[in-house]
């Protein structure tokens, strides 16, 4: 399904959760904790190419974290979808 461009969260909006650390080297994490239900994670590069996708159960912890030491360094924007909304980060991989 479509989510209407008004749910997705921008990312300039401070209540929307933040990746720590940002730049990463091997790992990140992101507060999921506005994000009920299951979640899809996917990682996008700055040419638009999905590079890595997991899908998150549930029953997830607070805090998500994504292990990407496969994934070549560069910009990247992680996204998480659930029924409600989707979440856009920038992020970059740096080793």
């Amino acid at each position: 399904s479509t989510i209407p461009f008004s749910d997705v969260i921008q990312s300039n909006d401070a209540e929307a959760p933040q990746l720590f650390p940002n730049p990463a080297s091997h790992e990140i994490a992101i507060d999921a904790s506005t994000l009920p239900g299951e979640i899809e994670a996917s990682l996008i590069s700055d040419i638009g190419l999905t590079v890595w996708q997991q899908s998150i159960p549930t029953d997830h912890s607070q805090i998500l974290t994504f292990h990407l030491s496969a994934i070549p360094s560069g910009s990247y924007v992680l996204r998480l979808v659930n029924n409600e909304h989707s979440i856009e980060r920038k992020c970059i991989l740096e080793r």
